[in-house]
Protein backbone atom coordinates (compact mmCIF):
# COMPACT_ATOMS: atom_id res chain seq x y z
CA UNK A 1 0.00 0.00 0.00
CA UNK A 2 3.06 2.08 0.71
CA UNK A 3 4.39 2.04 -2.41
CA UNK A 4 0.70 2.30 -4.75
CA UNK A 5 -0.03 5.79 -2.25
CA UNK A 6 3.15 7.08 -3.42
CA UNK A 7 3.24 6.63 -6.70
CA UNK A 8 -0.43 8.17 -6.82
CA UNK A 9 1.14 11.69 -4.95
CA UNK A 10 -0.25 10.78 -1.71
CA UNK A 11 2.93 10.69 0.56
CA UNK A 12 1.40 11.06 3.63
CA UNK A 13 -0.76 8.10 3.16
CA UNK A 14 1.80 5.76 1.97
CA UNK A 15 4.77 6.53 4.19
CA UNK A 16 2.52 4.89 7.48
CA UNK A 17 2.21 1.58 5.47
CA UNK A 18 5.87 1.62 5.39
CA UNK A 19 6.68 2.50 9.03
CA UNK A 20 4.14 -0.15 10.24
CA UNK A 21 5.34 -2.90 7.80
CA UNK A 22 9.22 -2.07 8.95
CA UNK A 23 7.52 -1.98 13.19
CA UNK A 24 5.74 -5.60 12.41
CA UNK A 25 9.12 -7.52 10.71
CA UNK A 26 11.27 -6.25 13.72
CA UNK A 27 8.32 -7.81 16.00
CA UNK A 28 8.16 -11.19 14.16
CA UNK A 29 11.47 -11.34 12.94
CA UNK A 30 11.16 -11.76 10.00
CA UNK A 31 13.70 -10.55 7.48
CA UNK A 32 11.75 -10.51 3.88
CA UNK A 33 8.94 -8.02 5.12
CA UNK A 34 11.91 -6.07 6.93
CA UNK A 35 13.49 -5.79 3.54
CA UNK A 36 10.32 -5.06 1.84
CA UNK A 37 9.60 -2.33 4.22
CA UNK A 38 13.02 -0.78 4.32
CA UNK A 39 12.72 -0.83 0.24
CA UNK A 40 9.81 0.93 0.16
CA UNK A 41 10.87 3.26 3.23
CA UNK A 42 13.57 4.34 0.49
CA UNK A 43 11.36 5.53 -1.18
CA UNK A 44 10.77 8.35 0.86
CA UNK A 45 13.57 11.13 1.05
CA UNK A 46 12.83 12.03 4.80
CA UNK A 47 13.88 8.52 5.75
CA UNK A 48 17.43 8.50 4.40
CA UNK A 49 17.11 6.37 1.89
CA UNK A 50 21.11 5.63 1.61
CA UNK A 51 20.95 4.17 5.27
CA UNK A 52 17.39 1.99 4.53
CA UNK A 53 19.06 0.81 1.54
CA UNK A 54 22.13 -0.41 2.72
CA UNK A 55 20.38 -2.37 5.34
CA UNK A 56 17.78 -3.54 3.01
CA UNK A 57 21.01 -5.01 1.00
CA UNK A 58 22.96 -6.03 4.16
CA UNK A 59 19.71 -8.37 5.04
CA UNK A 60 19.05 -9.12 1.44
CA UNK A 61 22.78 -10.35 0.98
CA UNK A 62 22.49 -12.72 4.31
CA UNK A 63 19.08 -14.18 3.38
CA UNK A 64 20.14 -14.88 -0.24
CA UNK A 65 17.45 -12.46 -1.58
CA UNK A 66 18.74 -12.11 -5.06
CA UNK A 67 16.18 -10.08 -6.46
CA UNK A 68 15.95 -7.96 -3.44
CA UNK A 69 19.81 -7.62 -3.91
CA UNK A 70 19.37 -6.08 -7.43
CA UNK A 71 16.56 -4.09 -6.55
CA UNK A 72 18.85 -1.95 -3.36
CA UNK A 73 21.72 -2.39 -5.76
CA UNK A 74 19.83 -0.60 -8.76
CA UNK A 75 17.94 1.79 -6.33
CA UNK A 76 21.63 3.03 -4.78
CA UNK A 77 23.31 3.00 -8.33
CA UNK A 78 20.51 5.59 -9.35
CA UNK A 79 21.03 7.82 -6.07
CA UNK A 80 24.37 7.79 -6.27
CA UNK A 81 24.64 7.75 -10.07
CA UNK A 82 27.18 5.09 -9.94
CA UNK A 83 27.36 2.97 -13.73
CA UNK A 84 29.65 0.38 -12.15
CA UNK A 85 27.02 -0.57 -9.14
CA UNK A 86 24.51 -0.39 -11.73
CA UNK A 87 26.18 -3.17 -13.32
CA UNK A 88 26.95 -5.37 -10.63
CA UNK A 89 22.82 -5.06 -10.03
CA UNK A 90 21.89 -5.79 -13.38
CA UNK A 91 24.05 -9.41 -13.07
CA UNK A 92 21.77 -10.54 -10.50
CA UNK A 93 18.93 -9.85 -12.36
CA UNK A 94 20.42 -12.11 -15.51
CA UNK A 95 21.39 -14.60 -12.82
CA UNK A 96 17.92 -14.76 -11.46
CA UNK A 97 16.15 -14.68 -14.88
CA UNK A 98 14.65 -11.21 -14.37
CA UNK A 99 17.17 -9.31 -15.99
CA UNK A 100 13.53 -8.26 -18.76
CA UNK A 101 13.04 -5.22 -15.74
CA UNK A 102 15.67 -3.45 -17.64
CA UNK A 103 14.73 -3.22 -20.80
CA UNK A 104 14.47 0.61 -21.12
CA UNK A 105 16.12 1.50 -18.11
CA UNK A 106 19.66 2.86 -17.22
CA UNK A 107 21.53 4.07 -14.05
CA UNK A 108 19.95 7.36 -14.97
CA UNK A 109 16.22 6.30 -14.76
CA UNK A 110 14.63 5.02 -11.39
CA UNK A 111 13.67 1.37 -11.89
CA UNK A 112 11.51 -0.06 -9.05
CA UNK A 113 11.17 -3.55 -8.88
CA UNK A 114 8.53 -5.73 -7.29
CA UNK A 115 8.22 -6.17 -3.67
CA UNK A 116 7.87 -9.87 -3.63
CA UNK A 117 7.75 -12.20 -0.30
Amino acid sequence: MSRCYRLLGDVKRGRPFAQQALALARETHSLPLEILALRCLAEYPEENPHSCLRRALRLARHSHRQLDQAACGLALAHLDADAALWARAAYLLEKCGADGWLVGHNDHQPLLLPLIM
